[in-house]
């Protein structure tokens, strides 16, 4: 798992307030931040910090720039498009594992387990 949130674009940003678009623990994702020394919340050592929201807020927020700013329409479109990308993986990888077809993937660690070939990470 990562600490970082690693921005993939800036999706909006005014000069004091930014939304950005990236990866945290392999989950794409939407963040915010304040970016001048009045608000600078939230921040790590006086720094910016991005803030990642839940992802049931992702499309307003996208929905809000688009009204805001319609000259981003382009990349928003993309961004709800890689959202819509990320949202279908995760059902369909959830499908798979209740339907068992992801059980060769237990089975195969367990055995690995047993002969002694995992290693910590």
């Amino acid at each position: 798992m990562s600490i970082n949130f690693s921005v993939h674009n800036i999706i909006y940003d005014d000069g004091n307030f930014s939304i950005a678009w990236g990866q945290w623990d392999e989950k794409m994702r939407i963040a915010v931040r304040w970016n001048d020394n009045k608000h600078n919340i939230p921040n790590t050592f006086s720094n910016p910090t991005w803030f990642q929201l839940p992802e049931y807020f992702s499309l307003i927020i996208l929905k809000g720039i688009l009204e805001l700013k319609p000259s981003h329409s382009e990349e928003i479109i993309k961004v709800i498009h890689d959202l819509a990308e990320w949202d279908k993986w995760d059902k369909q990888i959830e499908k798979d594992a209740e339907s068992g077809k992801l059980d060769f993937l237990i089975e195969e660690a367990l055995f690995e387990k047993k002969q002694g070939l995992l290693k910590d990470i």
